[in-house]
């Protein structure tokens, strides 16, 4: 055994037994278990390993001041150590309290640390370990004094293969406690982390649980009123209570602050509900809780329970303000029906069922809902999370029992099962005064399957519900000129010319045509991307055919490049007899390189490839989409003497098509495009080309997609004037085409409903642009508008260079 240096008087004092006695010393023989009545002693650099048998603690201190216990380590199967009447500084120490036996029976120890009677305590760097086999035995207790715990460890340890049982790793009662940059490691089976009652007052910064192996709660109350703080610290665990048997009913009242911290658990808080030992049966609970719990960017997990007493009444208050902060009240695993007595929020988040599909014995998916009861009032501002199931008219709800006040965000996690029926709502939000606005997130409608669900209110009540399913319904109405009381049928006797009879044939009921069902995001992506497709598909094959000047020359081959820029409007279409896509917009940007070579004087074989990509907005609301592909092709053309001339192209491509709704899917296009005309020569450098294409593109199906084929058709005719310089040629021309095209009957589905992939139809098109040569290059510049009923283009530019040789 180490012993420290020590002086004359202190050796004298305790040969003599006048220790206890002794008012100023200047060190203690760590072979002694107690110091009483002693200022500026202190313990150094030694170990506690023997005990008196007939003492319960390895080693007290009581009545003294200024005690420093340095790099000290008590190993013992009684307390450590019991401070009473004292302030001590603890520093680099090691306390560890260990258990005699396994099992049931009276504990060996109540506690590694023990405060009383106003003293002050100051520990650092320190670890205070227990090995408890007892629920009534504790790592740390606080009582009527004050205890700051700073960058240390509180562990409590299993023994061996015994998992132990304890009550709490730290205890306070009427005390004060600050924990700072510490850790709770608790492996043995704890009620929880920390309890206190009778005013203790607690601060935990910058501290910590371990990974929870004992699962114990975080807090346990128990009469009085206590104060938690948590400041940029987390634990795992919730909020229980304990009956201390001093009272018939005691009352336990707790204020929780969170600031900058995180308190988890499936269970947050749940009524106790001990029975009374009284014939009483108005109670059936002997502690009521009132607890106040404030959170400031910070976030909480759990449910909450409160019960009623046998009249049906709820004693326990359980109060949730949340400042920047988010609640997740966990799954229905833990509580069916969570509640809360008020609920107060400002920029804020509250998800009501985190987990609601399970699978049942036959691997079927099973929906659980929950009923989130605000027994009080609900005020704020913030967001609820809930979860749906449109198809069988399922939800999660909010029910606010008290007063409804503030603007609140409604996250719906739909199932996306389609609904059974067309016209089904469900209740999300139910209020007593209907004074609280409500508003889906991010956008102002669900997607259920393949229609769409918008917010109303409804009484007092916020709903969901596919309200444009419901105005699709035919209605019979009256013609307007019925209900004009002005109007009235105008006797033949009288006179008056300019007041006629209505005619009987303007009395019949006129029928009012459904409105058009809006599509959910998904279906309206689908279709409106095989419709950009097709158009991305047209684009690219546009400039391949087009006759940038006369192509009869006498030069060998030629290599070119050409580049297109385009925006196509197409416009709402119709997908089913009563619904329509949302249209879109579509930006096409592509890039090709080619070759060609003349066989004869007549004859000419080429080939290319291709990059474009196409930014299609699906008008606001349905968010937006991608097209690109790469494209290789083959093409030939046939020029006689007389002008007519044949092109002919195949052409391969690989799109692939990416939405928010749909995910990125890949397509295999073909393409045959064959044009015939002739240039007829009129005299003075002017000719005038009529022509006609046809063109047929055929796209890869999916699962959910049938193939898709478009048939193209363009008639018209081009007048150019040849402008000869002295080094260089220029040739402006202007040209106007009709055209078509039509699609294959093909569908996309969405659960049991298909929607129709509907064609552009016929548009016009007029466009002016020049070709112009020097020597072996040859540059040309195109602009051009469409117009038609479904598709519009306001331009597409393109510009290509040749060289020939």
């Amino acid at each position: 055994m180490r012993k420290l240096k020590l002086s004359p008087i202190y050796v004298a004092l305790f040969l003599s037994g006048g220790l206890s006695s002794v008012s100023y010393a200047q060190g203690v023989d760590c072979a002694i278990y107690s110091i009483n009545a002693q200022m500026g002693t202190s313990l150094k650099n030694c170990s506690i390993t023997t005990v008196d048998e007939n003492s319960f603690r390895a080693l007290g201190i009581t009545d003294s001041k200024n005690i420093l216990l340095d790099n000290v380590t008590i190993a013992s199967n009684k307390d450590n150590l019991r401070i009473n009447s004292s302030t001590v500084t603890i520093k680099d120490s090691n306390f560890e309290a260990i258990s005699e036996s396994q099992g049931f029976g009276a504990p060996s120890f109540i506690s590694a640390l023990s405060i009383s009677e106003n003293s002050d305590v100051n520990i650092e760097n320190s670890i205070i370990n227990t090995k408890p086999t007892s629920s009534s035995q504790f790592n740390i207790q606080v009582d009527s004094s004050n205890l700051t715990l700073l960058n240390s460890t509180i562990r409590m340890q299993k023994s061996g293969d015994y998992v132990g049982e304890a009550s709490s790793a730290l205890d306070v009662t009427n005390g004060t406690v600050i924990v700072k940059d510490s850790v709770f490691d608790l492996d043995a089976r704890a009620d929880s982390y920390i309890s206190t009652s009778n005013n203790g007052k607690i601060i935990l910064e910058n501290t910590k649980s371990t990974d929870v192996r004992a699962y114990p709660d975080f807090l346990t109350i128990g009469e009085g009123k206590s104060k938690v703080d948590l400041i940029n610290s987390s634990f795992q665990g919730g909020i229980g209570s304990i009956w201390h048997l001093t009272k018939e009913v005691e009352q336990a009242d707790l204020d929780l602050t969170l600031t900058n911290s995180s308190l988890k658990r499936g269970i947050l808080f749940y009524s106790t509900g001990i029975p009374p030992y009284s014939e009483d049966s108005s109670r059936t609970k002997q502690i009521i809780e009132n607890i106040n719990v404030v959170a400031k960017d910070s976030s909480l997990e759990g449910a909450v329970r409160l019960l009623p007493n046998s009249v049906g009444i709820i004693d326990d208050t359980f109060n949730v303000t949340l400042e920047n902060s988010s609640w997740n009240l966990g799954t229905d695993s833990y509580i069916s029906s969570p509640n809360v007595t008020n609920l107060f929020l400002t920029n804020s988040n509250v998800t009501v069922n985190s987990g609601y599909v399970y699978l049942d014995g036959n691997d079927k998916i099973v929906y659980k809902f929950r009923v989130f009861n605000i027994l009080g009032n609900l005020s704020g501002t913030g967001n609820f999370t809930l979860s749906t199931d449109l198809a069988s008219q399922q939800s999660d709800k909010v029910v606010v029992q008290g007063s409804d006040s503030g603007s609140f965000g409604l996250n719906i996690k739909d199932s996306g099962n389609e609904p059974d029926t067309p016209n089904g709502k469900v209740t999300l939000i139910e209020t007593q005064t209907g004074t609280a606005d409500f508003s889906l997130l991010n956008r102002d409608y669900v997607d259920a399957g393949a229609y769409r669900y918008r917010l109303a209110k409804e009484g007092t009540n916020w709903i969901l519900s596919n309200k444009e399913a419901e105005k699709a319904k035919n209605e019979i109405t009256i013609p307007t000129v019925e209900e004009k009381p002005e109007v009235k049928p105008t006797p033949i006797v009288e006179t008056k010319p300019e007041v006629k009879p209505t005619p009987i044939v303007e009395n019949k009921p006129a029928v009012k045509q459904p409105e058009p069902v809006m599509l959910s995001e998904k279906s309206n992506a689908l279709v409106s991307l095989r419709q950009a497709q097709l158009v991305h598909i047209e684009q690219n094959l546009a400039g391949i055919h087009q006759r940038l000047g006369e192509t009869k020359s006498v030069e060998k081959g030629n290599v070119w490049v050409k580049n297109l820029n385009s925006r196509s409007d197409v416009s709402r279409l119709q997908t089913a007899n009563n619904s329509q896509s949302s249209g879109f917009s579509q930006d096409y940007h592509g890039v090709q390189v080619g070759s060609d070579i003349a066989t004869s004087d007549n004859f000419r074989v080429g080939g290319f490839v291709g990059a474009a990509k196409s930014d299609v907005d699906f008008n606001g609301k349905y968010g937006s989409g991608k097209v690109n592909n790469q494209s290789v092709g083959l093409y030939g053309t046939l020029l006689a003497d007389n002008g007519l001339y044949w092109d002919n192209i195949v052409k391969y491509d690989r799109l692939n098509a990416k939405s928010n709704a749909t995910g990125k899917r890949s397509y295999n296009g073909y393409t045959v495009s064959t044009e015939v005309g002739r240039i007829h020569t009129l005299g003075n450098g002017w000719t005038i080309t009529p022509q006609v294409q046809l063109a047929w593109s055929k796209l890869s199906s999916k699962a959910d997609e049938d193939s898709l084929s478009a048939l193209y058709t363009r008639v018209g005719a081009r007048v150019a004037k040849n402008i000869e310089f002295a080094t260089w040629s220029l040739q402006p021309y202007a040209e106007v085409n009709g055209v078509n095209v039509k699609n294959n009957s093909s569908k996309v589905r969405v659960n049991q409903y298909d929607f129709d992939v509907a064609s552009m139809k016929s548009r016009i098109e007029t466009a002016l642009g020049f070709s112009a040569k020097a020597g072996n290059h040859r540059l040309g510049l195109e602009a051009k508008v469409s117009n038609g009923k479904r598709l519009d283009q306001p331009f597409a530019v393109q510009a290509m260079y040749r060289y020939q040789w």
